[in-house]
């Protein structure tokens, strides 16, 4: 139910706990979401670590097993975060076809995958952990554009990303497309 974004993020270092418990994995999970818009929960006193409280809350209601902890705590990328905990009702990424002939500015891009994100029940619309932690979902796609061009996309995974008329496909560009 909290599927969150997109796999653009900058991998976060696990946490070296013996055991995760419901608090530290949702401390955690919710570093990893905003680790892709280069913020932190220190930057969102407010809703952060509320955040962070409706997740070990989520956790202990819905009694996430010990391999689903370690999996989530082990994390170091969004794209982890959906393997450990996948939602059964969104349907699978497919990878589009790359879009020619198409404007591939981070501006053009950065707008198009703010737009997917903000509609799609995949990814912000829908229970995201960054979401609940951004300030302003106006921002994303500023925030995606400067990502963009900071972390120099390639062609192809833009052009997978302008073909992309879903959030969960853009998730199969970034694991065909993603140099990293």
């Amino acid at each position: 139910m909290w599927k969150l974004l997109f796999a653009l993020v900058t991998p976060v270092a696990a946490p070296h706990a013996a055991k995760a418990t419901c608090a530290t994995t949702a401390r955690h999970i919710v570093d990893v979401a905003l680790a892709g818009f280069n913020t932190n929960v220190g930057k969102h006193p407010v809703t952060g670590p509320a955040t962070i409280r409706r997740l070990a809350q989520q956790c202990q209601t819905e009694t996430w097993s010990a391999s689903e902890l370690a999996c989530l705590s082990r994390a170091v990328d969004i794209d982890q975060v959906h393997v450990c905990r996948p939602s059964p009702a969104e349907p699978p990424p497919r990878l589009p076809t790359l879009a020619q002939n198409v404007d591939l500015s981070c501006a053009t891009i950065g707008d198009h995958m703010g737009k997917l994100m903000q509609e799609s029940s995949y990814g912000l619309a829908q229970d995201s952990v960054a979401a609940s932690v951004l300030d302003d979902l106006t921002k994303l796609p500023a925030e995606l554009r400067a990502e963009c061009a900071r972390a120099a996309w390639p062609e192809n995974l833009r052009r997978c990303y302008a073909a992309s008329t879903r959030y969960a496909d853009t998730v199969a560009c970034n694991r065909a497309y993603r140099p990293d």
